[in-house]
């Protein structure tokens, strides 16, 4: 095949275009260089200024994240702290709860035995009164120790759902100081780093950082909130814990003082009973033995009236005139007469002394029988106080 041959003119026109793109491509090329070395110094610049920002930025989210994290594990030790101190007041009030078992026990017990006595010592009196008072307090008493036991259950729950949130929060800033601390530790020659292009500028994951900060905050007013209720709780415990005590201890030395000024009371009676008892069997010694002098006065006149009657009897046999009525008559019949009005009346005085007799008798069964009352009434108030020295009046 053969080629076209072109003219000089041509030629010449080709080498002359040739050098003119050479030396325009040339101009571009020292333009771009120059124009690559403005931009890559600029951006250079500006990436560094950007990490330097993120540098900071990182510096600074790690500092604000670790504070608050002192917060979250300052207000936790205060929750560790408060849930500790409203366990011991649980223990403290279910304690004083248990320790009203026994003084119910005992007061109801008590009752029951009183209910023992007979006769008409079975008297609704100030003992009995203070007992029941003294069973309605501890009653009382135990309704309010169930309910703030209650309360501190239901406390410690809600103390315990803040800590648990707390923990939560610091548990998750940890994570996340750990991960910022992480990515601050990073370089550009670090061996770790790598392309990632799975997140995007418009990714809306996550929270907005006064959020964040709102959500940390609340977590911390709510755990204080909580502990200043327990706080409160504890300190409204121990006012009724001490209330409490000082009505047992008050409405106890009540219950006693009744005892004991009953107890007083009923030995007093059965003295004065006893001490009547002594002089109603000496009286009815004396009375018995006197009633038997009688007995033996009557005796002796009925030898002095026979003998009077046989006299007269026996002069009745006188004869004819000599039946005379005369001063031995008279005697004689006034002897008999005097005997006989002498039996009436000392028959009439033994009457009466029988009468004082069987009223002593009387009066002596039932002196014994109030002594036997008073007795079993002292025997069981005694019992029961000596029961009542089996329990504290005053909480430990």
């Amino acid at each position: 095949m053969a080629f076209q041959k072109t003219l000089p003119r041509d030629w010449v026109i080709g080498n002359t275009r040739l050098l003119q793109t050479a030396n325009g491509d040339r101009s571009q090329s020292r333009t771009a260089r120059g124009t690559n070395v403005e931009v890559t110094r600029a951006t250079t610049s500006d990436l560094q200024r950007t990490s330097r920002d993120v540098q900071d930025v990182l510096s600074r989210r790690i500092d604000e994240v670790n504070r608050r994290k002192q917060d979250l594990q300052h207000c936790n030790q205060e929750l560790f702290l408060e849930i500790s101190y409203l366990e011991e007041h649980k223990d403290k009030t279910t304690k004083a709860l248990q320790s009203t078992e026994l003084p119910l026990e005992i007061s109801t017990q008590c009752q029951q035995w009183r209910d023992g006595r007979i006769g008409k010592d079975l008297v609704d009196d100030d003992v009995d009164a203070e007992l029941a008072k003294e069973q309605q307090l501890l009653r009382s008493i135990r309704q309010a120790l169930q309910q703030s036991v209650r309360d501190c259950e239901g406390q410690l729950r809600l103390l315990r759902a803040a800590k648990y949130k707390i923990d939560a929060d610091i548990q998750d800033k940890e994570t996340a100081e750990g991960i910022d601390m992480s990515c601050a530790s990073l370089n550009t020659t670090h061996r770790d780093i790598t392309r990632n292009n799975t997140w995007t500028p418009d990714d809306h994951e996550g929270m907005e950082p006064h959020e964040w900060d709102a959500f940390t905050l609340e977590n911390i007013a709510q755990a204080t909130r909580e502990r200043e209720s327990s706080v409160l709780l504890r300190s409204t415990i121990d006012t009724l814990l001490q209330k409490h005590a000082d009505e047992q201890l008050t409405q106890a030395n009540a219950v006693d003082d009744a005892f004991n000024r009953r107890i007083a009371e009923i030995s007093s009676a059965k003295h004065a009973f006893e001490t009547s008892l002594s002089e109603t069997r000496t009286e009815l010694e004396e009375l018995g033995q006197s009633l038997a002098g009688m007995d033996r006065a009557i005796s002796d006149n009925d030898a002095p009236l026979k003998l009077a009657e046989t006299r007269l009897e026996r002069r009745r046999a006188r004869p004819n005139v000599e039946l005379v009525r005369d001063p031995v008559h008279h005697e004689l019949v006034a002897e008999v007469q005097q005997i006989l009005a002498a039996n009436e009346q000392l028959k009439g005085t033994k009457a009466a002394a029988e009468k004082a007799h069987r009223a002593l008798v009387v009066a002596q069964n039932e002196l014994e029988e109030d002594i036997r009352v008073k007795t079993n009434s002292l025997n069981i108030d005694n019992q029961c106080m000596r029961r009542r020295q089996h329990y504290k009046y005053r909480p430990t």
